[in-house]
């Protein structure tokens, strides 16, 4: 088991580990700290009431998200209804994250996919959208897209978008871990672990809008898929 430390950043103690941007745990009047898995612990339920979700279920069966504590514990699973396009956008709580100078954020995703090519997933900050894969105004964080294994990291801000292409090749039914920090200045973002690059360019990056923890999760073919996500944190500091 990984060795747990302890920072201050901003006026609040921060827990973390493996690496020195893996937040694992929040304490401070001015910061917010979630983590989706630990309120799965125990469940096994369909279709949980803990966000707002969106759902296509233009083919056969349903698009749901529940959790389900027999596959893993606390873990998450998305599955789609059997048409291209079926699936399910989840947003977790109000708007809350602000990608300013005044702020540091984290993300984390850690999930596998059964059918990594015939799927389309974004996981990350959006404002308040049913549709971030498509229409959506401002984001932050990793995408891939169907008939392609590669994940990018996008940064959109009113309809515009930088992106950062092939930063991991996943696989079916294999584990996937994506990070990202604004540290009030820089953006960086981890795969599997490891650093994908010093600071990622910020042109693009939505600095004027309150954002959600968001995943998005579609089907790219006529068959139901699934994505189990077996981490999903975020935390929210003020720095002032």
């Amino acid at each position: 088991m990984a060795q747990v430390h302890s920072k201050m950043i901003g006026g609040s103690l921060v827990y973390w580990t493996e690496h020195r941007h893996r937040i694992v745990g929040v304490i401070g009047g001015d910061a917010e700290f979630l983590d989706i898995n630990m309120l799965g612990v125990g469940v096994d339920t369909v279709d949980s009431a803990f966000g707002t979700t969106t759902v296509v279920e233009a083919g056969s069966g349903t698009s749901e998200l529940s959790f389900n504590d027999t596959i893993e514990r606390g873990s998450v699973k998305i599955t789609t209804a059997a048409n291209e396009n079926d699936g399910l956008n989840f947003q977790h709580g109000g708007e809350r994250a602000l990608l300013d100078s005044g702020n540091f954020v984290y993300f984390r995703m850690k999930a596998r996919i059964n059918d990594v090519t015939q799927t389309d997933f974004f996981c990350g900050l959006a404002v308040r959208d049913g549709s971030v894969l498509t229409a959506v105004s401002d984001r932050l964080g990793f995408e891939s897209l169907d008939g392609s294994t590669s994940v990018g990291f996008v940064a959109e801000k009113d309809g515009t978008q930088t992106k950062t292409s092939d930063l991991l090749t996943i696989a079916n039914d294999t584990d996937f871990d994506l990070e990202f920090v604004w540290d009030g200045t820089n953006l960086y973002e981890y795969v599997n672990g490891a650093a994908a690059s010093s600071a990622t360019a910020t042109t693009n990056s939505p600095n004027d809008e309150l954002l959600l923890p968001t995943v998005e999760f579609l089907t790219g073919e006529a068959t139901a898929n699934n994505m189990i996500i077996s981490k999903f944190t975020f935390a929210s500091i003020s720095l002032d």
